[in-house]
């Protein structure tokens, strides 16, 4: 179910849904972002002790349009320049393992589940500590271990409330 709802407004509605259905029926979706290219390449090579100098010059021999390892394997200029470092095979080697591996985690800002069971019928849940509530901008809500692509196959309802600036006027 999408609806809009000015985003000053979300955490509101989550209260109300919680108070509604009950706290152990309701949570936020999780969203978890990714190991990108050029940062896998920038940690694996920092971990390999090339220096920042050269670790900057090689990044900017990564393309825009290069996501993943293969795909700079078909980058001429910059094989050639990872071909001067001894390392350089290793390194590429290494980043292939880390690129798209899960990174950070934050709170959804829009998601919400509804179940008609206890939430943990559904899908693991997230409790967050002090330093974790922190970094995903949670406090004691549950939140789902799943993200948003993953909760959408499940039975329960997905709330997803959507930010519209002139939901505010209304």
């Amino acid at each position: 179910v999408d609806i809009d709802v000015a985003d000053t407004f979300r955490g509101d509605v989550a209260e109300h849904l919680k108070q509604k259905y009950g706290e152990e029926h309701v949570a936020r979706i999780l969203a978890f972002g990714e190991m990108k290219l050029r940062n896998a390449f920038r940690d694996v090579s920092r971990l390999s002790g090339i220096t920042p100098t050269n670790i900057n010059f090689l990044s900017k021999a990564i393309g825009d349009d290069n996501k993943t390892v293969e795909d700079l394997k078909g980058n001429d200029q910059f094989m050639k320049l990872l071909g001067e470092f001894p390392a350089g095979k290793e390194i590429l080697e290494k980043t292939s393992w880390i690129v798209g591996q899960p990174k950070s985690v934050s709170t959804h800002p829009a998601g919400v589940l509804i179940t008609p069971e206890p939430i943990y019928m559904y899908t693991a849940m997230h409790h967050p500590t002090k330093v974790s509530a922190a970094d995903t901008g949670g406090g004691d809500d549950n939140s789902s271990e799943s993200d948003t692509e993953s909760v959408s196959n499940l039975p329960p309802v997905q709330i997803d409330m959507e930010s519209v600036e002139y939901a505010k006027l209304l």
